[in-house]
């Protein structure tokens, strides 16, 4: 209510009063008058005037008192409201003035100790507080005050003692404030806690304290610290207000530790000893330290904005940068080696780890690149490891290195089914030379002797010094031994000329000894020894020539090629027979197909299975002829079942890897199919693992245009190689068939048998994933069976069920088909 009107109320209140009193005594007097003849009463109405108009002068006081009061405390509430809303403004200015200067400072960077004390002077000059403190959690337990204000300077300057752990100094308002991580307000003079300040509390009489924590990443560092002159005077809003202020102190005291560790970094970059290197995302250089100045030869001024790129030397090409772009642009650090250029254009070998810097974690802003020369330590180590694999006298490889290219020569033999030769040399008479003309021109026979051999050689052969005048030769991928044969007789050759040594023709001679891998033994050791044994061999047959192993292999060889003759004959006078055996479904017992297996009447050496020529049609091409005659055969004999009305099954028939990279291999067929009038769908080609990986492309291609024509595709002997699962999927298959050497596996009692297990059950769920259907040969034991069935294969074929049979027999399969009858019942 405006005060005007409060006035105006008081003054009705006095002319009320005044009315009344008025009407009392006009009423009282005619009363007196009228009741004037008995006095007694009249007596009696004056005593009753007295009285009522005590009464209403006690009733209007008692109001009057009321109201005025009220309109006081209503005056002293506003003034007091008035006042605070004056107060919080001054507050919130002085607030709001220190904030900005805290943030000022802390922009330009100034000493953090400075901070402190403007925050400390600011709450005590222009606050109001009698004292203020900032103090920093030390390791130790301690609370070290860095800045100050207000009275009681002396007892910081002398070390004033207070803690932030158990102990009595910790039990005070900044220590509870630093454990509990809280902000604290108390009462000094109502805390036991406080003793040990006490006598400076009373001397500046200090009543009231708040206590505010500086906080970061969930760890106090410090505590600020209000003092006042009055009880009770920091309320929840106050400390609210306050506690921005320390959450500035907080940033302060974080971007101090972070100048701290940015001025200790780039100290250590500039002090590196690696050159360093940031650029942009485009690759554009920015920055870089003095060891980059002193590896590439350029300073930062002259590569600023160049793109790394321009050290390049051209010994990497596009693919390898394009491999390692990929790597990080992937988010991913790529590390490796380079031959860059210095600027004064001489090559130098640098390991670069190239790392990307994401802005927020998402898209790729810088690249750090660190670089180190690398030269010296590579030639180093190339030196270290070439005189580790190397013969000091001839250079040529040592035993250790020889050895290690003839165990991946094998390897990869054993992949590809081919062959490995071993050559043991040894000089004729070596010791005779030593004697008469000395070591040196011995030494230097070596030498020469090192270099011819290594001439007349393929560049994927090894020559070896083994030491004295004995030599290695590795002759990997060797398909044929008349190949290893050839090489031999160069090798024996070469020293028909003399050597021509210092003015000196020297004459001398050689002796081989050979050993052939898998034939003469299946590791690196075996063949050497076997060599060596032939070698030996050799120089008793005279000397200056070579011998294989052993004489029975020299048979062999003779024997291998009457038997090429033969094969000739034999494809000529239709010698050749096919067998079939039958292949069974597991789940109804049912024949469902037959795989074609030639056979050899020979008409010397009886019925010879394929085991007994097909290496020898491989190495002669005749695998050719025989293959496209097997071919024939089979698709004449099913089309000849079909149309004598037996059920029509699929019939399978093996390529091989010569016949599958015939260039006009599907022509071939497609005429078979065409001759002999047999649908494609009943017709299966299986071809090996390892024809799946040789010229994939082209392998791709063959049996896409084989699936075309409705031809069914089986890969045989699956997991024997080391086909690619991606390229699998891609090869239009119809069946995986499972090599028999896996299925035999299944009867062994031991470690190897859960391999086997593990082998064949893996083989069955990769066929299932691809939608193939799965088939396992060499089914010869109900146990074989009964877990082949319970890991899901669909069909089998061995010697369990049926053995191979003729044309002739296998019509009785045939008629067992057609009146829906099982010949042979799957075991159960």
């Amino acid at each position: 209510m405006p005060l005007s009107q409060k006035s105006y109320s008081q003054e009705k209140l006095c002319l009320l009063y005044v009315l009344m009193n008025g009407i009392l005594i006009l009423f009282s007097e005619l009363t007196i008058y009228f009741f004037s003849k008995d006095y007694v009463l009249a007596f009696k109405y004056i005593g009753v005037r007295s009285g009522l108009l005590v009464l209403f002068t006690t009733l209007f006081f008692y109001q009057f008192k009321s109201y005025t009061c009220k309109t006081l405390e209503s005056k002293n509430l506003q003034a007091i409201k008035t006042v605070s809303k004056q107060n919080r403004k001054v507050n919130e200015e002085l607030l709001e003035s220190t904030f900005n200067g805290i943030t000022q400072r802390i922009l330009s960077e100034q000493p953090l100790n400075d901070i402190f004390q403007y925050l400390c002077d600011e709450l005590v000059h222009s606050g109001g507080y009698p004292v203020a403190s900032v103090g920093l959690k030390m390791p130790e337990g301690s609370i070290r005050i860095v800045a100050h204000a207000g009275v009681g300077n002396e007892y910081v300057r002398e070390g004033i003692k207070i803690r932030w752990d158990d102990s009595p100094e910790g039990q005070g308002a900044m220590g509870k404030a630093i454990r509990s991580g809280s902000s604290q307000v108390d009462n000094l003079d109502e805390n036991p806690h406080f003793e040990p300040w006490s006598d400076i509390f009373k001397k500046y009489n200090l009543k009231s304290i708040v206590t505010l924590p500086l906080l970061a990443h969930g760890q106090c560092l410090g505590v600020i610290a209000l003092y006042t002159h009055v009880q009770d005077h920091f309320d929840s809003e106050c400390v609210e207000r306050l506690q921005s202020l320390a959450e500035q102190i907080t940033v302060a005291l974080l971007a101090h530790d972070d100048r701290s560790k940015l001025r200790i970094q780039s100290t250590a970059l500039l002090a590196a000893a690696d050159a360093i290197v940031l650029t942009d995302q485009t690759s554009k250089i920015l920055w870089a330290n003095p060891a980059f100045g002193k590896l590439t030869g350029y300073s930062l001024g002259d590569v600023y904005g160049k793109k790394m790129s321009f050290l390049q030397s051209g010994y990497q090409d596009n693919r390898f940068y394009k491999k390692m772009w990929d790597t990080v642009l992937a988010g991913e650090t790529w590390r490796g080696e380079l031959i860059n250029r210095h600027a004064k254009g001489t090559l130098y070998r640098e390991k670069m780890t190239l790392t990307p810097v994401q802005a927020d974690g998402l898209a790729i802003s810088h690249f750090i690149a660190i670089k180190q020369d690398v030269s010296d330590q590579r030639a180093l180590m190339n030196q270290l490891s070439y005189q580790a694999h190397h013969d000091a006298l001839t250079g040529l490889p040592n035993r250790i290195l020889f050895k290690d290219r003839a165990r991946q020569a094998i390897a990869q033999a054993h992949r590809h089914k081919t062959h490995v030769a071993l050559l043991f040399l040894d000089l004729d008479r070596f010791k005779l030379i030593n004697d008469t003309l000395g070591h040196t021109v011995g030494d230097q026979l070596l030498q020469a002797t090192g270099e011819r051999l290594s001439a007349c050689l393929r560049e994927g052969d090894t020559v070896s010094r083994q030491g004295g005048d004995e030599f290695l030769i590795l002759l990997p991928e060797m398909r044929t031994e008349d190949q290893v044969a050839q090489v031999a007789q160069k090798l024996v050759s070469i020293f028909t000329t003399p050597f021509q040594l210092h003015e000196q023709q020297i004459y001398i001679t050689a002796s081989l000894g050979i050993a052939i891998f898998p034939t003469d033994g299946e590791d690196i050791d075996t063949l050497i020894k076997h060599a060596d044994t032939a070698m030996y061999h050799a120089k008793e047959e005279g000397r200056n020539r070579y011998q294989f192993y052993t004489l029975a292999f020299n048979r062999t060889l003779s024997e291998r090629l009457g038997l090429q003759n033969d094969m000739r004959r034999a494809l000529a006078y239709e010698e050749f027979v096919l067998y079939f055996q039958p292949q069974y479904r597991i789940s109804d017992g049912q024949m469902c197909g037959m795989e074609a297996l030639v056979r050899w009447q020979h008409p010397e050496r009886g019925f010879l299975l394929p085991r007994d020529f097909i290496s020898t049609a491989e190495e002669s091409g005749l695998i050719l002829p025989l293959g496209e005659w097997v071919l024939r055969k089979a698709c004449q004999q099913n089309k000849r079942w079909q149309d004598m009305g037996y059920p029509p099954v699929h019939v399978a028939v093996n390529l091989s890897a010569r016949q599958f990279h015939q260039t006009n291999l599907v022509k071939q067929i497609a005429q078979i199919l065409k001759e002999t009038g047999l649908d494609p769908k009943w017709l299966e080609l299986e071809i090996t693992e390892s024809i799946s990986m040789e010229n994939s492309s082209l392998t791709l291609t063959i049996l896409r245009e084989l699936k075309a024509m409705g031809i069914h595709l089986s890969m045989d002997d699956f997991g024997t190689g080391f086909s690619s699962l991606s390229y699998l999927s891609q090869f239009s298959l119809d069946t995986l068939k499972i090599d028999r050497s896996f299925v035999s596996s299944l009867n062994i009692r031991s470690d190897e048998k859960a391999r086997g297990n593990e082998i064949v059950t893996t083989i069955i769920q990769l066929a299932h994933n691809l939608g193939l259907r799965v088939i396992a040969e060499g089914v010869e034991t109900k146990a074989q069976l009964d877990f082949l069935r319970s890991q899901g294969c669909a069909e089998v074929q061995g010697y369990l069920l049926a053995k191979p049979v003729s044309a002739e027999d296998l019509v009785y399969y045939l008629i067992e088909i057609s009146q829906n009858l099982k010949k042979f019942q799957i075991p159960t």
